[in-house]
Parts: C-alpha cells; sequence; structure tokens
C-alpha cells in the first residue's frame, strides 16, 4: 500500500529529506530554494510560490506532489488553469513518459526520506502501525480522546446494519467480519416457523455453499461450533426476548442476555455480538445514549486479535472493550490509511 498524498504533502512540509538536491526523472541536478507555501484553502497546486535551480537557472513557481505522475492526467490538472504555473511534480512513482510535462519531475524514493524507517519496501513483514517504533502509552492516551473515538466507531458501525431488526442483525453477527455474508442469507430466509437452523441448512445446502466461509476465519470443525452456537441462540431468544417497551428497558435486554446460559457458553460471541451489533444498533435507534454505550463498554473485558496484539507489543496497554474499540478505530481509520498527517500522534512524531 503506498503512502496517501496528504501524508506526501506532509514530508514535503517538513522537509522530511536528507538533502534539498534531487535529481529529476531526466538525470538533472534540481536544488529547492524555496519548498512553496502549502495551499490549503483553495484550488490549485499543493504548495504555491515555491522557486528550485536547475543548471544555474531559478524558477519560480508552484509545486504539485502525485503518488503517481499519471495523476496529473487522472486529476484533469492538464485542463485546468490554476496549474500553468507549475514547475516542478513531485511523485513516488515515475509511471508515464516525461515528454508529456511541461515540467521537471523528482521522485520521493525512499532512500531520500527521513521517515523512511516507516515505510520500509519489504512490505510483508513491516507493520503498518508505521510509528510503532516511536509512540508510548504516555503519548498515545494523552492525545486521544478514547471516549470520542468509540462514538464515531458506534455511528460507524450503525450505518452498516441492513435493519432495524435486532434479531436479524444479531443472526448475521455470527458470521463477524469475514462471513458475514453466509449467515446474512441464514437471517434473511430462515424464520422461527423452520423446524431448526439445521433443518434450513440440509434444504438450502447448495445455497450455502456458494457462499465463501473464510477458511482464515472458520475452519471446518468451528464453523461447526458457530452453527451450533447459532442453533442454541434461536431457541433460548425468541422475537419475544428482543422486545423493548416501557416496563422491559434496553439495560433489562442486555443484563438477560449477559446471564443467560447461553452467553455463559459462548462468552466470545456473545461479547463481539454486543460490542459490534446491539450497541450500534441501540445508538442508530436512539434507544441509548452516548454515556450509556461509554459505561457498558467500561465494564466489558478488553477484547483480544491479532491487531490489538500488535499494540501490545508497542507498549500500548488496555483496561476493557472501552479502550481496544478505541485501539481498533485508531488503527482502521488512522493507521491503515496512513492518515498520519490527520493523526495528532503522527503530526507531533513527523514536526
Amino acid at each position: 500500500m503506498r503512502e496517501t498524498e496528504e501524508y506526501l504533502q506532509f514530508i514535503w512540509l517538513n522537509k522530511l529529506f536528507k538533502t534539498n538536491v534531487f535529481k529529476s526523472t531526466t538525470k538533472q541536478s534540481i536544488e529547492i530554494l524555496s519548498w512553496g507555501e502549502h495551499n490549503t484553502i483553495e484550488n490549485g497546486p499543493d504548495f504555491k510560490f515555491g522557486s528550485i535551480r536547475i543548471n544555474n537557472i531559478t524558477w519560480y513557481g508552484h509545486i504539485e506532489i502525485h503518488q503517481k505522475s499519471s495523476d496529473w492526467f487522472k486529476h484533469n490538472h492538464h485542463l485546468d488553469v490554476h496549474y500553468v504555473n507549475v514547475i516542478l511534480h513531485v511523485v513516488r512513482e515515475h509511471d508515464i513518459k516525461d515528454e508529456l510535462f511541461p515540467f521537471t519531475t523528482i521522485i520521493l524514493s525512499d532512500d531520500i526520506i527521513l521517515v523512511n524507517n516507516y515505510h520500509s519496501k519489504d512490505r510483508k513483514v513491516k507493520s503498518v502501525i508505521l510509528c510503532g517504533n516511536q509512540i508510548n502509552e504516555s503519548l498515545f492516551t494523552h492525545k486521544f480522546s478514547f471516549e470520542h473515538l468509540v462514538i464515531e466507531r458506534m455511528i460507524r458501525k450503525s450505518k452498516k446494519l441492513l435493519s432495524f431488526d435486532l434479531k436479524k442483525e444479531s443472526i448475521a453477527g455470527f458470521g463477524k467480519n469475514t462471513n458475514e455474508p453466509l449467515f446474512r442469507f441464514i437471517a434473511d430466509y430462515w424464520t422461527y416457523s423452520e423446524v431448526s437452523i439445521w433443518e434450513f441448512m440440509r434444504k438450502n445446502q447448495s445455497r450455502l455453499l456458494n457462499l465463501v466461509v473464510t477458511k482464515r476465519s472458520y475452519s471446518n470443525a468451528r464453523i461447526q461450533k458457530v452453527y451450533e452456537a447459532l442453533h442454541l441462540f434461536v431457541i433460548q431468544f425468541p422475537p419475544s426476548f428482543f422486545l423493548i417497551s416501557p416496563s422491559r428497558t434496553v439495560g433489562q435486554l442486555v443484563n438477560n442476555f449477559m446471564y443467560s446460559t447461553w452467553f455463559e457458553k459462548y462468552k466470545s460471541i456473545g461479547y463481539f455480538m454486543l460490542i459490534n451489533i446491539w450497541l450500534p444498533f441501540f445508538w442508530r435507534s436512539k434507544l441509548m445514549a452516548n454515556e450509556q454505550i461509554i459505561t457498558l463498554l467500561k465494564s466489558f473485558p478488553k477484547e483480544k486479535n491479532e491487531i490489538l496484539t500488535k499494540w501490545f507489543k508497542l507498549g500500548i496497554q488496555t483496561n476493557n472493550a472501552l479502550d481496544t474499540q478505541a485501539i481498533l478505530e485508531i488503527y482502521s481509520q488512522l493507521c491503515i490509511r496512513k492518515k498520519c498527517l490527520t493523526c495528532p500522534v503522527g503530526k507531533e512524531l513527523l514536526s
């Protein structure tokens, strides 16, 4: 995964290079005299009023930054009058002929970027937590509001729910993230009038086989255990269980669920369902306030998965599900997307 264009702008803005002299794609020496003013307000080049020296001639104009040279045409800059005074094109990958451009192009190679340790060429083993070797728990917790992150996460998760039927969304939730289509099919087409989940699956075996079950998430033995958990779930929790009324609050529903014999046996699935389906469902339905969600997450045990293990190895500790959900939100919305420029920790480390 390449760095975002926004991240490359941040590198240029903060002059995070070993030198101010670059080699152009045509092998000319390019000296940066002025890096330009970051343009964050109006349409046009990323950096305005820069200057460069080529063969003892000084050029004044604007600087544009892209991931690929071809982005110049992809973004239709060649048709935009705001870009007529561009003197320098800065890219990570040069994938088009020099003759097509009226300006000089330089490539930001790994060996000239000071933050090169964040972007190893060995992508297979490098963590996507780019600042992993510099963060510490104090800096991390000081820069982020975990409660704010969690509410943002609840909002995003609520938008992924496909119905206002909590029972149906719960059944689909047995697929977690990777196997959701399989269990979404069961949720949509199985009814309580069926003899059992097992009978439904037998009747629809050919259709179910066409829904890929990700082996990385569920082995054949594992999927059978999940089917068993679902079978017992629909037996113990009929439609009437999910009804909410003035005499039966959301809090009581959650308590009844958590103190059930099913939950005691399948706590891992149960907590996943509460965190990723029920709480977003309650938020979207306005059945639970932000403060109630925060309180519940603080009472849930911390989650465990491969992503959270990465953070643990970096020294970031978590105490409950609120902490782990916040960490997962940072990872999915900032780290994976390499939005270091908008990350409060990234900004401090790179400035």
